[in-house]
């Protein structure tokens, strides 16, 4: 399958269920979110993940294949053909 795109860009929302009881339900509102930008390379071959992070866990978050985006991005491509 060829892509339409080689770039896709996704904002997660963030949420406020592991605050305790009641902030669920009073529908506590965050202006916090994850964006995640992930491109296809043009280049068969080199299959490797670039992860790039700004922000909070900048120092702590794995920046390989060990990070559980990378491996599941390429979980999503494998599902929809893309040879990733």
């Amino acid at each position: 399958m060829t892509p339409v795109t080689r770039k896709v860009h996704v904002r997660v929302p963030a949420t406020s269920a592991n605050l305790g009881s009641g902030f669920d339900t009073v529908g506590l509102a965050l202006d916090y979110h994850d964006e995640l930008e992930f491109t296809l390379s043009a280049d068969p071959v080199n299959t490797a993940a670039q992860v790039l992070i700004e922000g909070e866990g900048e120092d702590t978050l794995p920046r390989d294949e060990t990070h559980l985006v990378v491996s599941t991005f390429r979980r999503a491509c494998q599902t929809f053909g893309l040879g990733r």
